[in-house]
């Protein structure tokens, strides 16, 4: 069972980027074992993690595993695909001059005004601003739903509906009771949400991930967003989950041996 970390809010205020650094930082593999969502969730999310989809996960109270879940999902990414953690207010936006925006995510460790460290008023918005020029997003948000999230980006913020479109996807976490005698709280993804921008509007495809037959359902959402069939990302969804599966046979399944799984599955063989 993988256990939740207690931040160090002291190491946030110094340095926002060890937030994303801990000790122990757990993988998809552990959080699937600890029941946070299913494996064929897990192998769909990856593959539009690898189309570099900007996504915010969204959890109430404290300690829900937004940041942890965040951490698995990059994880995922592809080999080239580089990380700049946004500074909170001591973002400069240096990193403009030497990024590759279509090989880049932008995380920001927290989208609120609680700690200097977290991303929010002028900076957020520019940080939203540098999408449409190819960069991606990673972010946490504290809201129980994808409407709250939104809603608290455009009205407190003061971030466009035509930028919020570039929310590629919302996923919210759900704590419960722990389960069977275990220690921790039960943590679960309570859904996630596809965003799709309709001129001044935005639409907001949802699967409930606490009914069964989701994985199928969030396929098809996925296939209409990559402009594919429904067949081809459930075809694909399978050999992630056929992938992190005999990781998982191996006893393959810290953070960093998932990593180097994922770089091996897109590195030609006999590279």
């Amino acid at each position: 069972m993988a256990t939740w970390r207690q931040p160090d809010w002291d190491s946030i205020r110094r340095d926002p980027q060890r937030f994303w650094e801990p000790k122990k930082r757990l993988s998809i593999l552990e959080l699937t074992d600890s029941g946070t969502l299913e494996l064929e969730i897990a192998a769909i999310l990856w593959l539009l993690v690898e189309r570099r989809t900007s996504l915010i996960t969204a959890a109430g109270p404290r300690l829900a595993g937004k940041t942890t879940l965040l951490n698995a999902l990059l994880d995922l990414r592809r080999p080239e695909v580089d990380i700049v953690h946004i500074k909170g207010e001591e973002e400069d936006f240096r990193f403009l001059e030497d990024t590759e925006p279509a090989r880049t995510y932008l995380i920001a460790a927290e989208i609120s005004n609680h700690l200097p460290a977290y991303t929010w008023g002028d900076v957020a918005r520019r940080v939203f601003e540098v999408l449409p020029k190819g960069y991606a997003l990673g972010a946490t948000v504290h809201a129980d739903a994808a409407e709250e999230v939104l809603g608290m980006l455009h009205g407190e913020i003061g971030v466009p509906v035509e930028l919020l479109a570039h929310v590629g996807m919302i996923i919210t976490i759900e704590m419960g009771p722990p389960l069977n005698g275990a220690a921790e709280p039960m943590r679960r993804i309570s859904s996630v949400s596809l965003i799709r921008g309709r001129g001044q509007r935005l639409a907001i495809d949802r699967v409930d991930c606490r009914r069964p037959v989701r994985s199928k359902e969030l396929a098809r959402l996925v296939a209409a967003r990559l402009g594919t069939t429904t067949d081809h990302v459930l075809e694909e969804m399978r050999k992630r989950a056929r992938s992190l599966e005999r990781l998982g046979e191996n006893g393959r399944t810290s953070s960093a041996e998932v990593r180097r799984a994922v770089v091996d599955f897109y590195t030609p063989r006999g590279a």
